[in-house]
């Protein structure tokens, strides 16, 4: 009974994944039941579904406490060959780093300043497209990290314009950290002044294609230091209308497919979905990736 179980879940999981993505969520649904029911994986009582979900995935943050320690917004050590997001955390800083090259050719001697640095693996890349670039991060043990890569300083948050002032750097990039400001429109503003050239911005991306398995969930605490998130278009907005900044272009790092993504790295490994959800997932679902991230210019009276 047991072998029978597991393959009926690897089935609702194909169905799941395949109804969401042919159809959307709604159709999605309809079509995931009716695989349901024909490979036998229905007897899980009333609710087999939200059964099974509760059952099979819990999510680490389910467990944290939300005590008043102090927050840590990132992990200080990553190990891409045990959770793929792992890998996912420096790639849209490549990503991002692509969309500039290929927007502004040859980066020689550039500057660039990285807000919000955190280990600081984006001074490396910046290196190797020839940039000069700084790390600024507010944790301590962020700026150690980083210097690894590159030069870093603490940043001041209570002045933090004094290390930003106008016209400063070619490039400022600020990659996940938005979202962990109190006011990220005055944050914005003042990275958007600073840039001769051009801002590059990711946050996570609150239009991220959907986990089915969430519809039968009660919400859950994501990362605690997040205290905002923004799709596409709330992006554009707050940047263009209230940043003194205009996109130029979007970038798009990988588009995960819950649950589908799951069952087939359970099949054929973490490397192939990896591929799929930097590749094809990505290309047919762009806008439903992890990040939004843009590629900004400061206005002018020009532009």
């Amino acid at each position: 009974m047991q072998p029978a179980r597991r393959w009926g879940s690897r089935w609702l999981d194909l169905a799941v994944g395949c109804g969401l993505a042919a159809f959307g969520s709604r159709r999605g649904l309809v079509l995931a039941t009716t695989l349901l029911t024909a490979t036998g994986d229905s007897n899980h009582g009333p609710d087999p579904l939200a059964k099974v979900f509760r059952h099979r995935f819990r999510r680490e943050e389910r467990d944290n406490k939300m005590t008043p320690k102090k927050i840590q917004h990132l992990p200080y050590q990553i190990d891409p060959s045990v959770n793929r997001f792992y890998f996912y955390e420096n790639w849209w800083k490549r990503v991002a780093l692509e969309l500039l090259r290929k927007k502004a050719g040859s980066l020689e001697g550039w500057t660039l300043l990285d807000y919000g640095c955190g280990r600081g693996e984006t001074l490396a890349y910046a290196k190797e497209m020839g940039m000069q670039p700084l790390g600024l991060d507010s944790d301590s043990e962020c700026v150690r990290l980083a210097r690894q890569h590159g030069p870093a300083e603490l940043l001041d948050l209570a002045h933090p314009e004094s290390q930003v002032p106008p016209k400063s750097y070619d490039v400022i990039a600020c990659f996940h950290v938005l979202e962990h400001v109190e006011n990220p429109r005055a944050v914005l503003t003042m990275l958007g002044r600073g840039a001769r050239r051009y801002c590059l911005v990711a946050v996570p991306n609150l239009s991220r294609f959907p986990n089915l398995r969430r519809s039968w969930q009660p919400p859950e605490h994501v990362n605690p230091g997040h205290l905002q998130s923004w799709d596409h278009a709330h992006f554009k907005t707050l940047a263009e209308v209230h940043c003194g900044l205009r996109v130029v272009a979007w970038g798009f790092d990988a588009t995960v497919l819950s649950p589908l993504s799951e069952w087939i790295q359970r099949i054929m490994g973490t490397k192939f979905v990896i591929w799929l959800e930097t590749g094809f997932f990505r290309w047919l679902f762009p806008y439903g990736g992890i990040s939004v991230l843009a590629l900004m210019e400061p206005k002018t009276s020009s532009n």
